[in-house]
């Protein structure tokens, strides 16, 4: 009984330090990515380490460096941390199949984090965007196939991984990636199934998309679907001229990234406790979760008792697009994904689990206090029992969180730029605008290189 007390302390004191210690510890360093101190934000991270991502957060630090050096054009280094995010992911996801022992009891913000399924499928969409920087297209597509397969996986498994948010702005960069490389029958294959993967979720598809999509088309000497798009989506004149092979593709990560916040509810033990029984138990598991259930024969189903799920919320953030200005003409970004929605996604495919294995460990731990109680008041008295059993309580309340850790540093969403130019160098003023089409700030980005029959991947990150 002392090492059960010991552990729901210990577990408490753990949360509030590191509940309170995350929250402003991305605070600096989102502000410092926000003003392109990408050097400085990596330099917090590892000098920070120890203390901001304990032995269970591996995953987030590795998610973290890698997001930072992508921005930091540091492609290799991103790359190498992500691959290490990709192996642990795995590597974790494996163990928790075949997981027994004291894993109902153990709140899920004291296990190893293992990843959103959406955070997962994202490490490949910009290990793909890193290896396109780097003019490696075809170590780019093998990311892009990979992604491909992780959504077949995952929706075997029951989840979509947002797939429906994710996966029409992958296929339209997959197409834009192997039409860098030459290969154009890929690329129309690609931007014919992006628009139909946003014609499947009822979104207008990029204009870009559309354009590419013609063109390839044409360049394919398919002049009947070339034609079909024209009619179908309006496309003027001056957006089917051919600009040659040589564009700027800005990808823009777009809004602070969708946060988990823990809820805390009052439900009905009986209603409670039919969400609790759903679940599967093995091992040390299932003997609690049997003594829990004889325990519950007994119990009033009228009373309730808290527990805490967690949820997403969006921090709000106004820019919906960026203009692009070079050589005297405009451009537009245009949405491609929407990371936010993807995480809301997620989490409802697996919300139902997250609240029956939070019932179930919230009615194991009230039987656990509840017998303490009765032996401390069989040996001590009255009063000992009372308190024993108050502390227990307590101290299973404060260790009953919600898990509402996540990537923190990715974003909000995805828009993407096609900026036609010719081989030799540019520099672009970047604007940011909000829905209304407002000027809400800028920057320069100089120097940058086309190479002849080339596309030239950048990435802007804002927040505002």
């Amino acid at each position: 009984m002392k090492n059960r007390r010991k552990l729901y302390l210990t577990a408490a004191a753990l949360f509030v330090f590191y509940g309170c210690a995350g929250k402003n510890f991305y605070t600096k360093i989102n502000a410092d990515t926000a003003s392109g101190r990408y050097a400085a934000a990596l330099k917090d991270i590892e000098a920070n380490r120890r203390e901001y991502y304990p032995s269970r957060d591996s995953l987030l630090y590795f998610l973290d460096t890698g997001m930072l050096s992508h921005l930091a054009g540091q492609y290799k280094e991103s790359n190498a941390a992500f691959e290490k995010a990709k192996r642990l992911a795995e590597e974790l996801y494996t163990k928790s199949l075949s997981a027994e022992g004291a894993s109902l009891l153990i709140n899920d913000s004291q296990k190893a984090y293992d990843g959103e399924d959406y955070e997962i499928a994202m490490i490949y969409l910009l290990k793909a965007l890193n290896y396109a920087a780097m003019g490696e297209e075809n170590s780019a597509m093998v990311e892009i196939r990979q992604l491909d397969h992780f959504f077949k996986t995952t929706g075997i498994n029951g989840s979509s991984a947002g797939e429906d948010e994710i996966k029409p702005g992958a296929l339209y960069f997959s197409g834009i990636v192997r039409e860098s490389a030459g290969d154009i029958n890929g690329a129309l294959i690609d931007y014919k199934n992006a628009i139909a993967a946003f014609e499947k979720k009822s979104a207008v598809p990029p204009r870009g998309l559309i354009r590419g999509c013609h063109a390839a088309s044409l360049k394919m000497g398919f002049r009947d679907d070339a034609d079909r798009l024209k009619k179908k989506y309006d496309l003027k004149q001056n957006e089917i001229e051919d600009h040659g092979g040589e564009e700027i593709i800005l990808v823009h990560i777009n809004g602070p990234a969708p946060i988990k916040t823990g809820r805390r509810i009052d439900i009905a033990f009986g209603e409670g406790w039919a969400y609790a029984q759903s679940i599967k138990t093995s091992g040390d598991d299932q003997k609690q979760f049997a003594a829990a259930n004889a325990a519950a024969r007994g119990f009033a189903s009228k009373k309730t008792f808290s527990v805490s799920f967690p949820e997403y919320t969006q921090p709000p953030y106004n820019c919906a697009y960026l203009t692009v200005e070079t050589e005297g003409k405009i451009y537009e970004t245009e949405k491609t994904s929407d990371i936010s929605a993807a995480a809301v996604k997620c989490l409802k495919d697996r919300i139902n689990r997250i609240r029956a294995k939070s019932i179930a460990r919230a009615w194991i731990k009230h039987v656990i206090a509840r017998d303490a109680e009765k032996s401390a008041e069989k040996s001590r008295g009255a009063t000992t029992g009372f308190l024993v059993g108050a502390g227990l309580r307590a101290l299973s309340a404060a260790t009953e969180q919600a898990d509402i850790r996540s990537w923190r540093t990715l974003g909000a969403s995805i828009t993407i730029g096609r900026i036609p130019v010719e081989a030799g160098t540019h520099n672009l003023r970047i604007n940011m605008k909000n829905s209304a089409g407002a000027a809400l700030g800028g920057q320069v980005i100089s120097a940058v290189e086309v190479r002849k029959n080339k596309k030239t991947f950048l990435s802007v990150r804002t927040f505002s």
